[in-house]
């Protein structure tokens, strides 16, 4: 099999967003997207940047609804360089290359890490089609060169993964608890021992069973 080895290799990590200040920059439908899929993870602060005229109706509604400071303008260095609220992760979604290319350039030597959109050899990061159900989150990366497959991917994951995987999930986490933090080759054992369904049906009264037996 061939591989593409433009882009290298890339780490997938989950990175909370609950004490971050986002930038997004531009006002059209990707930028909506991109609001979207932030707003999910409840960052601190969100600003966007866009002239009045460039912004789509679904960012209006996004900026009217929730607490999204809106500063109606083109993008300028100094609203990374001279702010009292730094930014922590900026989004770039504008219909301008060489523009795009400024602000990469402006957001790197600020050590601020950037997503462009459309332009993946410019991302520090870039975003991954996702599916959420409580405590379970899957991720679908194509290193950012084939989004449109991610996403078929994604909806074949959905399409296939076990209806009581979150139910699975939710009693390991009360098998950790009850075993604590010193146990982990405890739990390691139990859960190497039966299969998602198994886990998925676990009682209270089995997992205070399984607590006593393997702890002991």
């Amino acid at each position: 099999m061939s591989r593409d080895s433009t882009l290298p290799n890339s780490l997938i990590i989950g990175w909370r967003l609950q004490s971050h200040h986002v930038l997004i920059i531009g006002g059209n439908q990707i930028a909506a997207n991109r609001i979207e899929f932030i707003l999910d993870a409840k960052p601190r602060k969100i600003t966007l940047i866009a002239p009045k005229s460039k912004i789509s109706d679904k960012v209006k509604e996004y900026i009217e609804k929730h607490s999204i400071i809106h500063k109606a303008s083109e993008f300028h260095v100094d609203y990374l360089t001279k702010t009292d609220d730094p930014i922590d992760l900026i989004f770039s979604a504008v219909d301008d290359e060489q523009l795009s290319n400024k602000i990469a350039i402006t957001a790197r030597e600020r050590n601020i890490p950037i997503n462009v959109a459309e332009i993946p050899q410019l991302c520090d990061f870039w975003l991954m089609p996702t599916y959420r159900d409580g405590n379970l989150q899957v991720a679908i990366s194509t290193n950012g060169t084939g989004p449109q497959i991610a996403r078929k991917l994604r909806q074949h994951i959905i399409e296939n993964l076990p209806n009581n995987t979150t139910d699975a999930i939710n009693n390991v986490t009360l098998l950790k608890q009850n075993l604590g933090v010193a146990d982990m080759s405890v739990l390691t054992k139990i859960t190497s021992s039966l299969s998602l369904d198994e886990l998925a049906k676990l009682t209270q009264k089995d997992i205070k069973r399984l607590t006593a037996e393997y702890a002991s």
